[in-house]
């Protein structure tokens, strides 16, 4: 009987994760009839329907001189804040390619880093963007960071006061009840901010991190989601141990931090992905 019970209990919990997972990645409202009346554009506009990018541009898609930006997405507003800011910003936006990746199902976007080595086998450095940041100063230099041979460079987000989003660790993100989490992993290890990072597709061509990522996952799946709930910065943070090089913070903006404003004045991108006051959201996208 208490055996049942438990099971139940188990169940229950799970199902109530994934409800919440489908209802945070349900399509809004307002953003199916944008889909709609953009249909209807395309249709009946010619204009529309040209091929993008045009031929003659095509080579600049694996050209490594030009500044390299994935961007994933189904949403065309945010999208276009993220593209909009960072021609607004660049010195050179003639020398900026968006890649952006739009899965048929949705829950694929938050995997779809794991996979750039495989999607962009001629590109040797990308910069990977959430579409919930803007770009705030030409980010050519960011392009120079040494990474001292790792493949990722990341912000570090423990380095602050904070106890919102700044001063993460493992043990925000992992459950260290669990005799594996336990025996594999340090509750103080510093975790990184996921809305902006560099990589060097070369360095990782030659990791096993995309199969470190998949054994996590797996592992978390036929644990019930024991190990972490849903959601894929943690298999990342574990399949990309020893791989970051750290970067200053003020390369990117979380958080709790769009309170101070000579910040977001001085960072080279704002992410706004946790920012829950509307009016220093509006700051951010419009500043």
């Amino acid at each position: 009987m208490m055996e049942r019970s438990e099971r139940e209990i188990r169940e229950s919990k799970l199902q109530e994760l994934m409800n919440k997972h489908f209802a945070a990645s349900s399509v809004p409202k307002g953003i199916h009839c944008l889909s709609l009346r953009l249909t209807d554009e395309y249709s009946s506009n010619a204009h529309a329907r040209r091929q993008l990018p045009s031929p003659e541009l095509l080579p600049l898609l694996s050209d490594n001189s030009y500044y390299h930006f994935i961007l994933p997405t189904d949403n065309i507003l945010v999208a276009s804040v993220v593209v909009t800011s960072a021609i607004q910003s660049y010195l050179t936006p003639e020398r900026i390619v968006f890649h952006a990746r739009s899965p048929k199902y949705i829950s694929l976007l938050n995997h779809l880093r794991i996979y750039l080595p495989e999607l962009f086998p001629n590109l040797d450095k990308v910069v990977f963007l959430d579409d919930d940041v803007v770009i705030q100063r030409d980010l050519s230099p960011f392009w120079e960071i040494d990474l001292n041979g790792k493949v990722n460079g990341a912000v570090e987000t423990c380095k602050c006061e904070d106890s919102w989003v700044m001063s993460k660790r493992f043990r925000n993100y992992f459950n260290f009840s669990h005799p594996l989490v336990a025996k594999h992993l340090d509750p103080n290890e510093c975790a990184r901010a996921y809305g902006m990072n560099i990589f060097d597709l070369h360095a990782w061509r030659k990791t096993n991190i995309r199969e470190t990522y998949h054994e996590w996952f797996k592992e978390n799946l036929r644990s019930n989601l024991t190990l972490w709930k849903l959601g894929t910065l943690p298999p990342a943070l574990i399949a990309f141990r020893g791989h970051v090089q750290p970067i200053e913070p003020s390369w990117h903006m979380l958080g709790e931090e769009y309170d101070r404003l000579i910040e977001i004045i001085n960072s080279q991108v704002v992410d706004c992905s946790m920012t829950e006051d509307a009016d220093a959201r509006r700051i951010m996208i419009h500043d």
